[in-house]
């Protein structure tokens, strides 16, 4: 009985803090990645409209203030978000890269970029509202942007027509990828994204070949119209 007493007070004492303290766990010394990590795991975990300063302090272990040594705002965080994201594509795009042959077409290449675009937005569903409505700030996206627009320029366009192409190839899939991760049925749908992405990109790519045949193929000169002088 007093063992069973004893060993109740011993139960009962280690759980009290005050009369027993323990030494605190050593917690890792906070870093721009670490912070940017677990903004991104706390946006994908309870959605981007719930993403809070205050919130992200809870889930670091510390007050909301001390993330302010590492950013100046939330703005700042947010676009460090998107410096995160760009880095994921880069990563995709930089191994395309490596292992495409100079045979490969620039079809091919864009298919694949476009591609890696919905890879990362798939990944991320709520933080990819970052990289499809944020204004372009951060390095990464810069560098993605960049890529995108060398394998444009390798089909043969310039100027405003490969503006053009690289803004209705990134609008597209902007655009479809956000109305996928809504996950809400579109009024018309063949019941396939996948099938969707594949052949609206095949539809963009077949424009981009129809406009450089218009521009290889001379236009015929138009034969100056003459009237005919009455009585003649």
């Amino acid at each position: 009985m007093i063992e069973n007493m004893a060993s109740k007070i011993l139960s009962l004492s280690r759980k009290s803090p005050a009369r027993y303290p323990t030494a605190r766990k050593r917690r890792r010394p906070l870093s721009r990645d670490t912070i940017l990590r677990a903004a991104l795991k706390l946006i994908e975990d309870e959605g981007f409209d719930n993403f809070s300063m205050r919130h992200l302090g809870r889930a670091l272990n510390i007050e909301a203030m001390s993330i302010y040594h590492h950013f100046a705002s939330k703005d700042d965080l947010l676009n460090g978000l998107l410096g995160l994201l760009g880095q994921e594509r880069i990563k995709l795009l930089e191994s395309i890269t490596e292992n495409s042959n100079s045979d490969d077409s620039w079809k091919k290449k864009i298919r694949l970029y476009l591609s890696a675009f919905r890879t990362v937005g798939r990944a991320y569903p709520e933080a990819f509202r970052l990289l499809a409505q944020r204004p372009v700030t951060t390095p990464e996206s810069g560098k993605a942007g960049k890529m995108y627009m060398d394998a444009i320029v390798e089909t043969g366009l310039r100027g405003h027509d490969a503006v053009i192409a690289y803004r209705t190839i990134l609008c597209f899939a902007s655009g479809f990828v956000l109305l996928e991760n809504a996950k809400t049925k579109p009024f018309y749908t063949t019941g396939s994204f996948d099938l969707e992405y594949e052949k609206g990109t095949e539809l963009i790519l077949t424009g981009i070949e129809q406009c450089l045949q218009n521009r290889a193929s001379p236009s015929r000169p138009k034969k100056p119209i003459t009237s005919r002088k009455a009585g003649g």
